[in-house]
């Protein structure tokens, strides 16, 4: 086993590998520079497009939806689950 094996398998995972239909999670800043109610997002669903898995996404206090690719909500730095 190589170091940087042995240093990423002693490391918790803080952030999860794919995202489901039903997970929750902020997203980005308030619109005040802190997390507010307008940050919280729901997966609605997990479709593959272009072979890409991509999730439609609700924001939870207006009822916006997008698409976007897994790969970049799990990237974005500000990213941080919900767990209910």
């Amino acid at each position: 086993m190589s170091g940087l094996t042995l240093l990423k398998s002693l490391m918790p995972r803080a952030r999860p590998v794919s995202l489901e239909a039903g997970n929750e999670f902020r997203l980005g800043l308030g619109t005040g520079g802190f997390p507010e109610d307008d940050c919280v997002w729901k997966v609605r669903a997990v479709r593959p497009f272009r072979g890409i898995p991509h999730a439609l996404i609700e924001q939870l206090a207006t009822g916006k939806t997008k698409t976007i690719a897994v790969s970049a909500i799990l990237g974005d730095r500000t990213f941080e689950p919900i767990h209910t």
